[in-house]
């Protein structure tokens, strides 16, 4: 049996307090390092699209901010696993907002900058994510793998298979 009182070292590092620094510095460094150029032309049609989706997930952090009350600074101090809210519709709401808020400014303002900005936060959200989900499955078990298999990681269903079905 595992010992809850002493949380593993990844499950202490999950936290935003790790996390915003690694983002802020590799968004630092395109920005002083990168020019601010066009890479192509904007797509307002695509932004009109785009930007009522990152205020949807916008609200979703709200969601699950409510859902909490306090953001967590790490795996260590979840208590138990919310299935319920905006986790229903996907695991990770929170990085669900970044990465759509990361993907509307690189299509409205097209700039090499924001582009690669928007690569480095996918990316370092991918690695930790993966790092998150193996701290949860060992705090949580069988319940966290059930979740996995039928909540989407970060990008919602279009349908819930079980609205599809009825």
């Amino acid at each position: 049996m595992r010992d809850d009182t002493h949380p593993s070292l990844q499950e202490r590092l999950t936290g935003p307090i790790v996390l915003w620094p690694i983002l802020a510095i590799g968004c630092a460094l395109a920005l002083i390092t990168l020019s601010a150029d066009a890479l192509y032309e904007p797509s307002g049609w695509l932004a009109l699209l785009l930007v009522p989706a990152g205020i949807y997930w916008l609200g979703m952090v709200g969601g699950a901010m409510r859902v909490f009350r306090t953001p967590h600074r790490s795996v260590s101090g979840i208590d138990r696993l919310v299935t319920t809210g905006p986790y229903a519709r996907v695991r990770h709401p929170m990085y669900t907002a970044h990465v759509s808020l990361a993907t509307t400014l690189a299509v409205v303002f097209p700039s090499t900058w924001f582009v690669v900005a928007m690569l480095w936060i996918v990316l370092v959200l991918i690695v930790w994510i993966r790092i998150e989900e193996h701290a949860l499955v060992r705090k949580f078990g069988d319940a966290y793998r059930e979740y996995q298999q039928r909540v989407p990681m970060v990008i919602p269903r279009w349908f819930d298979r079980e609205s599809v079905q009825q």
